[in-house]
């Protein structure tokens, strides 16, 4: 399915998409910011046996369960996202994670999504995946994960 043959329905299912994936992201920023700092805390202390760590996002994105090719007793994930949030907390600006608009077609001419604000999970999704828009509509439950890994050091 192209871009130009999206309904107006699908159009407002896709910004609908995007709103719940910019929520989705500000929560786990939040939290990763938080882990981060305290993890930077951990490292600087002396006292603690902590050598490093690494901190890893995974986002399922699982078909509608009214979907014809839905199985009950599947993962029926579409595609996995992964992003690498180590000092987050020090280094936001680097990250893609912002309130910047990563709409990939703002400077399209008569595109129809030209004037849309896309967060970095939704950017992710039609440009850094294989999912096409008709796999993207098909998006019911997102599941997410922060993976820590606490690295210690003989």
């Amino acid at each position: 399915m192209d871009v130009k043959d999206l309904t107006i329905y699908q159009l407002k299912e896709l910004q609908s998409l995007n709103i719940r994936l910019k929520n989705l992201q500000d929560k786990l920023i939040k939290e990763a910011i938080k882990i981060d700092k305290d993890l930077i805390y951990k490292l600087s202390n002396k006292d603690d046996l902590l050598e490093d760590y690494e901190i890893e996002l995974e986002i399922k994105f699982v078909l509608k369960e009214n979907h014809p090719s839905y199985k009950k007793d599947d993962d029926n994930f579409l595609t996995i996202i992964y992003e690498y949030l180590k000092r987050i907390s020090i280094k936001r600006s680097i990250y893609p994670w912002n309130d910047s608009n990563h709409n990939e077609f703002n400077s399209w001419e008569n595109h129809i999504m030209k004037d849309d604000y896309h967060c970095w999970l939704f950017h992710s999704l039609y440009d850094h995946s294989d999912l096409n828009w008709e796999d993207i509509l098909n998006i019911g439950e997102i599941y997410s994960d922060i993976k820590v890994t606490y690295q210690y050091y003989d």
